[in-house]
């Protein structure tokens, strides 16, 4: 994806969120809560000076990305939220495929915070479940060489928090919400571009793991942000 954005001409930054990569990594809840990565966007995007910058999120990024929407800095002019679903919206309830492995004991309905809870329980124990989807949390962390005490924070600070949908009503920049034609858990997103009444969605191909790398989301990518850049008559490329 970086390479087709620079290939576009376009300045890339990408940040190491809190609890990531080079970032401090606090094991803390409280570290996570009140839109902190949201926060730290808009405070990177102060100190680096930059007056025009479009936003790109994956999955757990797209929520930093949307709580950025919400705290609408001046200098996000556009938006992509990716890998993302109306689950992400105050108590939506997920509606996993009948195949997936979702055992009975999970509480239902279903809610993002639900089945958070459920990964986060998980990692604390350190020890896999079997026939349980939620354990996918701690391959991660195993693949990933990430704490597990840092990721439960991160999920019960940051992720248990639903985005709320009345103050997504005020968004004014354009926003595309763009998911793989195989993304199960993102297939649904009736809500988002309710709550969002600049958005609108975009197609391409892969599932959840696998759609950044494919050509088709690349390009879904370039060409929105080109119309953005386009439409504001920018000589030059802005930040992304």
């Amino acid at each position: 994806m970086v390479r087709a954005l620079l290939a576009a001409g376009a300045r890339t930054i990408l940040p190491d969120m809190r609890g990531f990569g080079g970032s401090d990594k606090p094991r803390e809840k409280a570290a996570y809560e009140n839109s902190a990565m949201a926060r730290d966007v808009v405070a990177l995007i102060d100190h680096l000076r930059l007056d025009a910058v479009d936003v790109i999120g994956f999955s757990m990024g797209a929520g930093v990305a949307a709580r950025l929407l919400v705290l609408r800095p001046p200098q996000v002019k556009s938006a992509i939220l990716a890998g993302f679903g109306d689950y992400a919206i105050e108590e939506h309830v997920m509606d996993f495929p009948k195949s997936w492995p979702v055992p009975d004991s999970v509480p239902r309905p279903i809610t993002a915070r639900v089945w958070l809870e459920e990964g986060a329980k998980i990692l604390e124990k350190g020890e896999m479940v079997p026939g349980h989807l939620a354990s996918a949390n701690l391959i991660g962390c195993r693949v990933t060489g990430t704490d597990p005490r840092v990721m439960v924070a991160v999920i019960r600070g940051a992720l248990m928090q639903s985005v709320p949908a009345e103050p997504l009503q005020r968004v004014e920049i354009p926003v595309l919400i763009l998911n793989g034609k195989a993304d199960g858990a993102n297939l649904k997103i009736s809500g988002l571009l309710k709550a969002i009444p600049t958005a609108r969605a975009g197609e391409c191909d892969g599932d959840h793991s696998s759609t950044p790398y494919q050509p088709t989301f690349q390009r879904a990518v370039v060409l929105f942000f080109e119309e953005q850049w386009r439409l504001r008559g920018c000589a030059w490329k802005p930040q992304v």
